[in-house]
């Protein structure tokens, strides 16, 4: 009986002293550091010409953009023109080491004019912050 008891002390020592461990090795919780996800607007406008044909590329100088979305008159919803589909579809032609949205030349130059769709500061993405 006294070596059973024994044994049980051990092994609720033993339990007591891993869990202690745990919380001791646990960073503190704070505010988020330096690298975490943000939402941002597009930095900057960008021209490329493949085919000869030119391209619009909303820039961002951070990595891994997703989730784009449209701040003018009408949010993502007048970004839906005939010619093209709306801007949670479009193509993101990098995003590494920046992230590259092509924003679709009917949108950007004509259906999308009386809406804002040449301010940059229009077009934002949930971009990965160093």
């Amino acid at each position: 009986m006294r070596k059973v008891r024994m044994v049980l002390v051990l092994v609720l020592l033993m339990m007591m002293l891993s869990l202690i461990s745990v919380a001791i090795a646990k960073e503190p919780s704070g505010p988020p550091g330096p690298k975490h996800w943000v939402s941002a607007r597009a930095d900057y406008w960008e021209e490329v010409w493949q085919n000869g044909e030119r391209h619009y590329l909303a820039v961002w100088d951070e990595p891994y953009g997703h989730n784009p979305h449209f701040h003018g008159l009408g949010g993502d919803r007048v970004t839906c023109c005939n010619t093209h589909r709306c801007i949670g579809n479009w193509t993101w032609w990098l995003t590494h080491p920046k992230s590259k949205l092509g924003v679709p030349k009917s949108f950007r130059n004509f259906c999308g004019v009386p809406f804002g769709s040449k301010n940059i500061h229009n077009y934002s993405a949930t971009v990965w912050m160093d």
